[in-house]
C-alpha cells in the first residue's frame, strides 16, 4: 500500500478513486470486457519479464536439476547435528525450549553444506534475543505473574 502523509490524504485518494470509477464505469467495463485486453496485458507482462534479469535467473534455477540429498538416516543426521550444535545428550537438552530449533538449523546447515556450528550459534543467539524481548516486556511480565 502506498504511504500517505495523513489519514485525510488517504481518504481523499479513496474518494477520488470512487468518483473516477463511478464516472467512467461504462468505459472501464468495455475496456476490461474486450477480448484483446487479456492478450495486451500478457504481452506487457512478457515484455517486462524479458528485460528483468532476475526473472530469467529464477526461471533458470527452477528448470535446473534438484540437488541430491545425502543418504543419511534422520536419527543419524540429528545425532550429528546435536554434537555439532554443542548438545552432549538428547536427554539433557530435549526439554529446552529452543533445542529443536537449534538442532534443526544445524541439521539444515549440514544438508546445505554450510558450517553447522555457525548455524547453531546464530540460531541460539536468535533464540536468546527473542527471549530477552519477551522478558523485557512489562505487560507480559505482569500477565505471567498473575
Amino acid at each position: 500500500m502506498k504511504k500517505y502523509e495523513s489519514v485525510q490524504a488517504y481518504q481523499r485518494r479513496l474518494a477520488y478513486q470512487r468518483a473516477y470509477y463511478a464516472a467512467h464505469r461504462e468505459q472501464l467495463r468495455a475496456y476490461f470486457a474486450d477480448p484483446g485486453f487479456r492478450r495486451r496485458a500478457n504481452e506487457a507482462r512478457r515484455a517486462k519479464r524479458a528485460v528483468n534479469p532476475l526473472y530469467a535467473e529464477g526461471r533458470r534455477r527452477a528448470a535446473g536439476p534438484v540437488p541430491d540429498i545425502p543418504q543419511l538416516e534422520v536419527d543419524d543426521l540429528t545425532a550429528r547435528a546435536m554434537v555439532l550444535a554443542g548438545f552432549a545428550e538428547a536427554l539433557e537438552s530435549e526439554y529446552d525450549a529452543g533445542w529443536r530449533d537449534i538442532v534443526q538449523e544445524a541439521a539444515l546447515a549440514l544438508l546445505e553444506g554450510r558450517d553447522p556450528r555457525e548455524a547453531a550459534r546464530a540460531a541460539r543467539s536468535e533464540f536468546r534475543r527473542a527471549n530477552q524481548l519477551f522478558i523485557r516486556d512489562p505487560q507480559l511480565l505482569e500477565e505471567l505473574a498473575a
